[in-house]
This record gives C-alpha cells, structure tokens and sequence, in this order.
C-alpha cells in the first residue's frame, strides 16, 4: 500500500500497550478501514479519529500524528486523479 506520510507514531504507542489497531477502532467507534490507513499514513485522519484516539491512549494529538499529517484538515472529498472516474 503506497504511504503518503509514512508510519504514524501512534501505532508504535498503540502496539506499546498491547493493543491492535483492530481493537483502537472499535474502541474509537471509527472504521478499521480508516484507522488502518490514518496509522499507516496512507489518509489524513478525521477529526474525530484525532481526538478519540488522543483520549483513549492519554497522549496530545502531535504525540500520535506527525506534524505534516497534521498540517492540513481531512479532506472527506479527494480530488480524484487524472483518468479516473
């Protein structure tokens, strides 16, 4: 899977803990889908992940995020690539 951001450094911590990023997700109530992509730098995080996922690991924001993954909103509607539909 081709990473825009690279590895995030909350899945260090989340796997410091002993946790999966299967059960992060269902703890944050956010789909694994969208955690598994944010984590791996693949998708800019929702809001909602960011703050969920600060507070059940206790850890601020720039902690779990890099800055750059940070820098800019999520974008719920990508601009799609060249050719596709």
């Amino acid at each position: 899977m081709p990473t825009r951001f690279g590895p995030q450094p909350a899945v260090s911590i989340i796997r410091s803990e002993g946790r999966s990023i299967c059960g992060v997700a269902r703890a944050v109530g956010i789909p694994h889908g969208h955690v598994s992509k944010a984590l791996a730098g693949v998708v800019r995080p929702r809001p909602e992940l960011i703050d969920r996922l600060s507070c059940l690991l206790g850890r601020k924001p720039q902690e779990l995020f890099t800055s750059e993954i940070l820098s800019e909103p999520f974008n719920s509607r990508p601009t799609l690539r060249r050719g596709a539909r």
